[in-house]
């Protein structure tokens, strides 16, 4: 359980990945693989000054997390919580890339959030969707989060227009 402002969380850690990477290799860049391939965690160069501990944990939700998924969505992979543990290591200014790999087949847009443990929701971050490889991508600046992949399948509102037969 993890305690957090007024707010309490729980859940059960049922994998956790650790990697540690040297100077070098952190400074130059490095691409992180974790839970067979379901989860990616790119380094670019010079987001790191130098090497450190990385831990990965997959998250299994209690029935009473406080974890709410958000209305409208389905979650449609796992929970993938990351922690950089020398954090004065990083450079908030630039990103990580974050791959993450779901489970459907729908075509309905699929969502990368992350919890904001301070206001206790999902927010969801600006992410592509490779429907092919069903996996999303999106950048990150945190050296630390729970994350996961949600789908919708609400159509999107927006503007659109059809020329039947134009030329």
């Amino acid at each position: 359980i993890t305690q957090v402002s007024a707010y309490t969380y729980s859940y059960e850690t049922i994998g956790v990945d650790d990697i540690v990477l040297d100077n070098a290799t952190a400074q130059k860049g490095y691409t992180i693989e974790a839970f067979d391939n379901n989860f990616r965690f790119g380094i670019t160069p010079n987001v790191l000054t130098k090497g450190g501990a990385f831990e990965f944990k997959e998250i299994k939700l209690s029935e009473n997390s406080g974890m709410e998924i958000p209305e409208g969505y389905e979650l449609v992979s796992k929970i993938v919580e990351f922690d950089i543990k020398n954090k004065e290591a990083y450079d908030p200014s630039k990103p990580f890339w974050l791959q993450m790999k779901y489970n459907s087949n729908l075509q309905f847009p699929k969502f990368l959030f992350y919890f904001d443990q301070g206001r206790g929701l999902w927010v969801e971050l600006p992410s592509i969707t490779d429907f092919k490889n069903n996996i999303v991508k999106a950048a990150f600046h945190l050296p630390f989060a729970k994350l996961a992949v949600f789908d919708t399948s609400t159509m999107q509102l927006g503007k659109a227009s059809w020329y039947r037969y134009k030329g």
